[in-house]
């Protein structure tokens, strides 16, 4: 269980500096939802830990790792990222800003797997980023509409900033915050590389 842990710490930075980097410019407004549910609440826990399990495993686990064993790592972690943003391409209001985030969290997903051969901490990850964003800040999670939420988000800034109705992976900031954590793992990696040759 340390990767899990782990996988927990680097999700809840993630959603604190892009969450953090969207409030300092101010581009939500939050109420209080004083109907909250807490077993709503707790099924909505279980169904994203599920949901995040099964991605993460068939996307990371099983095709990432299936096409580099036949390919190479650098084909396998962009078909995986690719295969990965195109099950959400069917959803209500994506725009390129959210498919960009989508393809990019893929990646970082793809790479801390490699790097730390720990799809546990993959699944902590995704499942801190989804059920953190969705059910406890009340921000819209690829359009999906959640039975309680703790806060209500609502948009203050441009589409451009806040993500809009898509939800906070359809900000710039998301994009920024991915590509720096993509910048950084890849260079753990690039370096891990190096030490294996």
């Amino acid at each position: 269980w340390p990767g899990f842990m782990r996988g927990v710490t680097f999700g809840f930075l993630m959603v604190l500096f892009t969450f953090g980097s969207i409030m300092l410019i101010e581009g939500f407004d939050f109420n209080f939802n004083a109907s909250y549910n807490i077993f709503a609440a707790l099924f909505l826990l279980v169904a994203t830990l599920i949901e995040s399990a099964a991605e993460e495993i068939l996307f990371r686990g099983y095709l990432q790792t299936g096409v580099a064993a036949k390919s190479s790592f650098p084909v396998a972690l962009v078909l995986q990222a690719v295969l990965f943003t195109a099950t959400y391409g069917l959803t209500p209001n994506i725009s390129v800003a959210a498919a960009v985030s989508v393809f990019l969290m893929g990646i970082l997903y793809g790479l801390v797997f490699w790097l730390t051969d720990n799809l546990l901490m993959t699944i902590a990850m995704h499942f801190i980023w989804n059920f953190v964003t969705g059910p406890i800040l009340g921000i819209s999670v690829t359009t999906t509409l959640l039975p309680t939420t703790l806060l209500t988000a609502y948009p203050a800034a441009s589409e451009f900033i806040s993500g809009g109705a898509y939800g906070i992976e359809a900000s710039v900031v998301t994009i920024f915050v991915c590509l720096a954590a993509c910048a950084i793992v890849g260079w753990k990696c690039y370096k891990a590389q190096g030490e294996k040759n």
